[in-house]
């Protein structure tokens, strides 16, 4: 499984220069003294042609590395962290991850000031929006290991007043 082909020689060169530099790191030197295995390789794959990436969303909005990458590896317009409004943008992307990163850390206030930021900068601009039919349709897709939740938004449901709110825990994914 190792490189091959006409670039085989400057991969291997490149992996023989991670090792030498992870041989003598200071991160290797502590996990040694408190009797721990060094990290002595890195395994790069996935060489080869770059597929051209096509996506249905004509902007991408966000707090995510990976979507960023991927959006401008499909060469679409990636604005960092704050819902900056709509126009006839088409279909827009938004990855939030803000508060999957909190509640791994177990960072609770960091959580908690999360959901103000996403209500803040993301959420209350798009129920502006709908609410102004700038938007016709927002789809919210909540991931969690083994479940996901989908909810559905059109002008409509802003002026369902009669349906009763629900705590949050009703959403929440167990």
């Amino acid at each position: 499984y190792l490189p091959q082909g006409p670039d085989a020689l400057r991969w291997n060169k490149v992996f023989n220069e991670i090792q030498m530099l992870f041989f003598d790191h200071a991160v290797n030197r502590a996990r040694e003294a408190r009797g721990e295995l060094p990290v002595n390789s890195v395994w790069l794959w996935g060489g080869g042609v770059l597929a051209q990436l096509r996506s249905p969303f004509s902007r991408v909005y966000g707090d995510s590395p990976l979507a960023a990458a991927f959006a401008q590896a499909a060469n679409i317009p990636y604005t960092a962290d704050r819902f900056t409004g709509l126009g006839n943008d088409g279909t827009v992307l938004i990855v939030w991850e803000d508060l999957r990163r909190a509640l791994q850390q177990g960072d609770f206030y960091g959580w908690r000031e999360a959901v103000q930021r996403l209500e803040k900068n993301v959420i209350a601009p798009l129920w502006q929006a709908l609410a102004a039919g700038r938007i016709a349709q927002l789809t919210v897709d909540i991931l969690n290991t083994g479940s996901a939740c989908r909810l559905e938004l059109t002008r409509a449901n802003v002026w369902k007043l009669w349906c009763r709110s629900k705590p949050l825990a009703h959403y929440a994914l167990v």
